[in-house]
């Protein structure tokens, strides 16, 4: 490692920076397909260089990795240096010299001979490219916009044009040139932009280092804006950046270590481990800890309460860095977040960070996924579940001391309860995510004492929407704690019975069962094994069986025109949530556990014989005529009505099975009256 030095002096140290035939074209000049604009991280880089250069304050960038090498025995002084980490910042700093030297006239052979020694070994082309650019003298005319000038020469060849590194680089120097033009700035300030150099071989490194370092050599432009503006801030609130672990040098270590994944034991050739895209997954780390931060700062407006407002999406979403306004404003408008920040970065960064992470995950969906990455890093796309779990984690570690870090116990019955509630299959507005992220942070300063405070808790004083279902879920978490209290033996089997893909922690049913420990379980069993979510088992057994056990309608139907559902599905998803309702309700859920005594009757009977059984058995009540067409199923009318609904219908045909959640009455969408023994399928 050497001393910060500016892009002159490093040069001045080698016979040449030969950027190697390994690595991919200059980017940074991009143009942005959308847009037809530069893309983004070449567009902040150029600002953020200019703003420093213009303010006289200098910026010190990341380290520039590489090895040096001796082309030539008999002059072993003239060394050569190949980059493996910082080739875009390299050729964008080279660039904005060679257009300032020719700006104020400064391409003397002094200059020219330093810019000389940069060269490209991706393409033939750049590199005779960057040659001819240090062999000419242009004028502040010619240099307004470069791109035409140079297109325009009789020497630019197609061969040029087809290059894609030499049209980046004339993207970047009319970037440059608009930025001059704006407000002009001295060759001489460029002194001021420096950079570390590490030659690798120096120090004897492994080849695991080096495959991690030219990975991650390849796109980090948006960290060293983000990193620059980072430091600005806490130059700005005053930060000690003389501590060993001052924040700044977090940002470089722990934390970086965050984006390349943790994994003990496994070889990093592994293409599981592919980092090329580490900028993004860091990028990641603070635009989704902010992106929570601000839903909780920022109640929505009346547009805004269904869709996700287009500010939050802007700054923090995305693989591009917008700046650090966003990010700052977030910062100010509460004392001790930049503390918590840190604090939180720093628990993700420790060898708890991935254990706590895995309890991010879908317990239902990912049962079988195993992170490489703590936070989600590796998940490009996040869900409001997955972004509320986030949050919960973020709530947990504010209030959590580091006593209670050490046992990860009471974290995972925090994030039980947590994903039991967040796992409302009605929750999918902006405002509904919301609501529950307000109920959680009500619920955080007990996050680590959850089960005994919800036990003791009066849920009607926790400030709760009366709009949403979140007391209902939440008076569902605690009838089942205070149960769990009555039958401490039973917690493993109701635990089990909450895993269940289809019921989600919905399981109240169970709470009704007082017989003895060994029963209870019994009846988790016949719950794990009967209670699908596959629509055609539960209308061939488990709703038969159910309604006919039932001594009062499936529905309280008793107005035109009102409505319930029978099915398990929802039109257009895979959600599964009819179900979770229906078996919660008192009367169902005492039919169904007396469906399951049944079963267990004797030496335990085959659940669908039972259930057939049942069916066989019913006779016509006319009390509940309905349920009979129902229950005898003989036209298969519950098979056909998966995504339908039980309504009384207008008129004198009483209550009716619609076939489709449509209300279109044709033959895809039809409906039975179920007032008649055999009922007919009617569109009209």
């Amino acid at each position: 490692m050497i001393a910060n030095h500016s892009l002159r002096e490093f040069l001045d140290k080698y016979a040449a920076v030969e950027i190697p035939i390994l690595q991919r074209d200059y980017a940074q000049g991009r143009l942005d397909l959308r847009t037809k604009g530069m893309n983004r991280k070449g567009e902040n880089f150029i600002r953020v260089l200019f703003n420093a250069l213009r303010e006289e304050k200098g910026l010190r960038m990341d380290i520039i990795y590489g090895s040096i090498e001796t082309r030539d025995d008999d002059h072993p002084e003239k060394k050569t240096f190949i980059p493996l980490d910082g080739q875009q910042r390299l050729t964008t700093l080279w660039l904005l010299h060679w257009y300032l030297s020719q700006w104020e006239d400064r391409s003397d052979e002094e200059i020219a001979s330093l810019l000389q020694r940069f060269t490209y070994a991706t393409r033939s082309t750049a590199r005779d490219f960057c040659q001819r650019l240090c062999s000419l003298r242009l004028t502040r005319d010619e240099l307004a916009n470069p791109s035409e000038y140079f297109s325009e020469r009789m020497w630019f060849t197609s061969k040029y044009s087809y290059d894609p590194t030499i049209q980046a680089m004339l993207h970047m120097l009319n970037a440059i040139a608009k930025e001059q033009h704006k407000q002009s700035v001295s060759f001489d300030l460029l002194e001021s932009l420096q950079f570390r150099s590490f030659d690798i071989g120096a120090y004897e490194l492994t080849d695991e280092l080096y495959i991690k370092m030219n990975r991650r050599g390849k796109q980090l432009e948006s960290i060293e804006n983000l990193k620059a503006d980072f430091v600005g801030y806490l130059k700005k609130i005053g930060h000690d950046f003389s501590k060993p672990d001052s924040y700044d040098r977090k940002f470089d270590h722990e934390w970086a270590d965050m984006a390349w994944g943790r994994r003990k034991n496994e070889d990093l050739k592994n293409e599981d481990l592919e980092n090329k895209d580490f900028d993004i997954r860091y990028l990641r780390l603070f635009n989704r800890y902010f992106y929570n931060l601000w839903i909780i700062d920022n109640p929505p407006g009346e547009k805004e309460k269904k869709s996700t407002p287009k500010y939050l999406n802007l700054h923090f979403t995305g693989t591009d860095y917008r700046g650090f306004e966003a990010y700052e404003a977030i910062l100010s408008a509460e004392d001790g977040r930049l503390g918590r920040m840190v604090r939180f970065f720093n628990f993700l960064a420790s060898d708890r960070g991935i254990q706590y992470s895995n309890d991010l995950r879908n317990p239902w969906k990912d049962k079988e996924q195993k992170l490489v990455y703590p936070y989600l890093l590796d998940v490009e796309r996040l869900s409001m579940l997955d972004r509320i779990a986030l949050y919960a984690l973020m709530l947990y570690i504010d209030n959590a001391s580091d006593e209670d870090l050490q046992s990860p116990e009471h974290y995972q019955a925090w994030m039980r309860v947590v994903w039991n509630l967040i796992a409302d299959p009605k929750l999918r507005s902006y405002q509904a995510q919301r609501r529950y992220m307000l109920l959680l942070t009500q619920l955080a300063p007990h996050s680590t004492t959850i089960e005994s405070f919800l036990i003791s808790a009066d849920i009607d004083q926790i400030g709760i929407s009366s709009t949403g279902d979140e007391k209902a879920r939440l008076k569902l978490e605690q009838d089942k704690l205070r149960y769990i209290e009555r039958y401490p033996n039973r917690r493993e089997a109701l635990h089990r019975a909450e895993r269940i893909p289809c019921l989600q922690g919905q399981v109240g049913f169970l709470l009704g069962i007082e017989g003895d420990d060994d029963h209870f379980s019994r009846i988790v069993e016949l719950t794990e094994k009967n209670i699908k979510a596959d629509w055609d088992w539960g209308a061939k057994h488990l709703w038969p069986a159910l309604i006919s056990l039932l001594e009062r309608p499936l529905f309280n139907l008793s107005s035109e025109g009102k409505f319930d559902y029978l099915s398990h599905k929802e039109r257009g998803s895979d959600i599964h949530w009819r179900l979770q309702d229906l078996l919660n309700r008192p009367h169902i859920a005492k039919a169904l556990l007396s469906l399951f005594e049944r079963c267990l009757q004797g030496k335990g009977r085959e659940f669908t014989k039972v259930c057939e059984e049942l069916r066989q058995s019913y006779e016509y009540d006319e009390k509940i005529p309905w349920h009979y067409p129902l229950v005898k199923n003989k036209n298969n009318i519950l098979l056909d009505a998966e995504y339908g609904r039980i309504y009384n219908r207008y008129g004198d045909e009483g209550i009716c099975l619609q076939k489709s959640w449509k209300v279109t009455e044709n033959e895809s969408c039809g409906y039975w009256r179920l007032t008649e023994r055999e009922p007919v399928m009617r569109t009209k």
